[in-house]
Parts: C-alpha cells; structure tokens; sequence
C-alpha cells in the first residue's frame, strides 16, 4: 500500500514537471518568435527607408535628430542679427561695435579650432558637440546680464570657446555619416542648409519685433535658451568615431604607435592646394556673412531712415533667407550631379552680384523695393555656395583619424573672417561709407573665387 502511494506521487510529480517544462518550452518558443517578428519588421522598416530614402539604414534620423538640433540653436542666432547694432548702442560702442561682439568670438575659435580638432579625433564628436553647446548657452545668457566691456567681452569669449568646441564634433560628425554615400552628402548639406534657412527666416522677424517690444537683451536669453536644446539634442545621436578605442585595443598586442604632432598632421595640409582653394573661399564666404550682419543693417537704416526700424531690417533679412529655401537644396543637388566646383563657383558669382547691387540704394532713391532684389540675389548666392564648399571640405577630409583636424582648417579660414572682417568693416563704414565696405566685400569673394576656380581638383566623380 505504501508503495503503491509513492509511486502515485512520483508520476504526479513527473507529469507536473513534464506540464512546466512543455509550457516554458512553448513560452520560450513564442517569444523567440516574437523577437523574430520584431527583427524582421524592423529589418524590413529599415529597407523601406533605405529604398525611399536612397540612404543607409539608420542614417535618416541621424541626421533629422542633428539637423533638427541645429534648426533650434540657429533659430536662436537668427533672433540676434537685427538687434546687434541697437545692443552696441546700448553698450556706448559706435558702428565699429557690432565688429566687436562678433570677432571676439571669433578670436576664441580661432586659437581653439585646432585644439579641438585633435581633441574629437581622439575622444570622439559628442563630447565635444554637448559640452560646446552647454558652454555657448551659459556664455549667451551671460551676455544679456552683461553691463560692462569687460563682462561683455568675456562672455563673448567664453561663447567662442563653446562654438569651437561643438563645431569641431558637428563638423566631423557630418563627414563621419556621409562617408559612405558621397554622391549623396551635398544633398544631406543642402537639406540642413534648407531647414536652417528656415531658422534664419523666422529668427530675424520674430527677434527685430521683441526687440520693438521688449528691448534687445531678451534676444540673448533666447539664444541660450536654443543652445541648451541643442545640446539635449545632440546627446540623443550615436557616436560615429571610434579610432581612439580601436587603436587602443590594436597597441595591446602591438607595439605602441607614436601620436603623430600638430605640426606632423597640419603642415601637409596647409600645403595642399585643395585645402589652400577652401580655405580661401571659406574666409570670403564668412567675410560676406560679416558684411550682411554688421554693413547692411548699417546700410539699411541709412537709406530707409526712419522707416529702417528693427523689424523692417529683421525682415529683409528674412527675405534673403527664404529664398534659400529653394537655393540651398539646388545647390546641393547641382554639386552631386554636376561637380562641387561647378556648383560654388557661380554661387560666388552671385554674392559679389548681391553686395554691389546692394550699394546702389542711396538715401533719395532707396526704400525697401529697391533694396530686396539685391538682398535676394545675395541670399541665393550664399544659400547655393555652403552644400558645394562643404561636401568639397569634406570630400578631401579622407582620413577618419585626422578627419576633423582636417576640417578645422575650414572653420579657422571662417573663423579669420570673423575676426578681422566685422571690425574691418564696420570701421570701413564708419569712417568712409558702407558702400566702399560693401565694394571690399565684393572684391574679396571675387578674388576668392577665382583661386578656388583655378586651384583646386573636383573630387566627385560625377555619372551622366
């Protein structure tokens, strides 16, 4: 009897076990299944967005999350432009004041540019790209609260320092993602030239009229505001470096690699003519873009007078932004079919055409009529040139490990126009006119495009 009931509970025992591990063995199976499902949608999602997209997989959102990143710290930019030189009266600085706030910015970047150039090559681009923009935030928000020279200046310093910083990595960061499609990277430029023309359409409007309401101060805040946005948005992205993990783990089991200097990597790269033609046309670029934020505000209110308010130079400002619109996404679709060069060269043409038909509106014969032909013209030549000259900077920059060094050249060409050309010109305009300041800027980009022309090798091969 006894041994009847335990071999009774042995077999309960054993259908019990045999029940449990069955259902598990089902669990298990369902959820591999359903893991497979999941893998296979996403796969086929993925698919989906490369064929409709003509891009990797992935790389949509990347640069829609980067893009959109810098739609919001532009828009806050944007916000500036009108109320700089109302800021500089303020401030007690004449013409040549606007010059200032911008170039002592730009001195930081310059000293910096290289720094953090070697810096993203070693310890990757978000980094460098999250801690700039925390950094611009404070130094923006400082420059509002700024009551003093000395206050504002180190404000606009520190503001250097952390645009350098997140330059260094979202520049590489670009190159880094369209490395593998190259037929495609002046269209992906010419996409996030659009949306942040979109930023400076709107910035300059909205900011000329809270200035008439609340005063130019506030503009700073809001561009803090962006750039801390910014910054949360960047820390959303993936980084794309990893050379600094990889050579680590090769010097395990090889023999240490001596770290090439500054110099080493930089003297070949000055010599290049390439990089000599970008570097040049970059500096004339951004000396156009200092000559429309500190000359043709200037030139505005002196031709318009009393109808030259805020919003009505934030406005046209606004103008010249919209047309890129439609200029930015040709600029960079022409650049992939029918070469970078093609593409940048007439575009330079355009912004030299812009800045003379700008000194051509005097006080008798201008108003606003008169002036918008020639803040478009200049718009679509500016909006036209980036996508081109980029992908060119980019499509030279070969080596991942020395990818943002290289590029940095770029941004100290830029950054050089940025220091000299607003204070150059604005003093140019104060003490002669804007029309000679605007004829500089003319012969500049002029100058510039035609080394470009004649100096540098197109890199894309391009297919009928």
């Amino acid at each position: 009897m006894l041994q009847r009931c335990i071999r009774s509970v042995q077999k309960v025992r054993f259908n019990t076990i045999h029940l449990s591990t069955t259902h598990q063995i089902h669990l298990m199976s369902t959820n591999t299944n359903k893991d497979n499902d999941n893998t296979k949608k996403q796969q086929q999602d993925e698919e989906k967005e490369e064929v409709a997209t003509n891009l990797p997989k992935g790389m949509t959102k990347t640069v829609a999350i980067l893009t959109g990143s810098q739609f919001i710290n532009n828009l806050g930019f944007g916000c500036v432009i009108p109320v700089l030189p109302l800021f500089a009266s303020d401030m007690g600085l004449g013409a040549s004041g606007v010059g200032m706030i911008l170039s002592t910015s730009a001195l930081a970047r310059i000293v910096l540019n290289m720094p953090f150039g070697r810096l993203a090559d070693k310890i990757g681009r978000k980094p460098l790209m999250v801690g700039g923009q925390l950094l611009t935030a404070g130094a923006s928000i400082g420059t509002g609260f700024a009551t003093s020279l000395p206050a504002l200046l180190a404000c606009r310093l520190m503001l250097g320092c952390g645009s350098s910083s997140a330059l260094a990595g979202s520049g590489a960061y670009m190159a880094d993602i369209t490395t593998k499609v190259p037929n495609h990277r002046a269209k992906i430029i010419g996409f996030q030239s659009t949306i942040i023309n979109i930023a400076y359409a709107v910035g300059p409007a909205a900011g000329g009229f809270l200035c008439d309401l609340y005063g130019p101060r506030l503009m700073f805040f809001i561009v803090g505001g962006a750039a801390a946005i910014c910054s949360a948005g960047f820390g959303m992205l993936p980084e794309t470096y990893q050379g600094s993990k990889n050579e680590k783990k090769e010097q395990i089991v090889t023999q240490p690699v001596k770290e090439a200097s500054a110099w080493e990597v930089y003297r070949p790269l000055l010599a290049d003519r390439n990089q000599q033609g970008v570097m040049g046309m970059n500096f004339a670029v951004f000396c156009s873009y200092s000559s429309l934020m500190t000359v043709f505000p200037l030139h505005a209110a002196e031709v318009l007078g009393d109808a030259g308010t805020a919003s009505v130079i934030g406005a046209l400002f606004a103008s010249g932004a919209v047309v890129g619109f439609v200029a930015a996404p040709l600029g960079g679709y022409l650049a992939d079919k029918i070469g970078r060069k093609n593409t940048v060269v007439p575009a330079g043409v355009l912004i030299a055409v812009g800045a003379l038909m700008t000194t051509m509106t005097t006080p008798e014969t201008g108003s606003i009529a008169t002036m918008l032909p020639a803040i478009l013209v200049w718009g679509v030549g500016n909006s036209m040139v980036n996508p081109g000259l980029s992908a060119f900077a980019a499509d030279i920059a070969k080596d991942v490990k020395t990818r943002s060094q290289a590029l940095s050249l770029s941004r100290m060409a830029a950054d050089s126009a940025f220091l000299f050309c607003p204070i150059s010109l604005g003093m140019l305009a104060q003490y002669y006119s804007c029309s000679v300041a605007l004829y500089t800027t003319a012969g500049l980009i002029t100058a510039a495009n035609a080394v470009f022309a004649f100096r540098t090798t197109e890199q894309l091969r391009t297919h009928a």
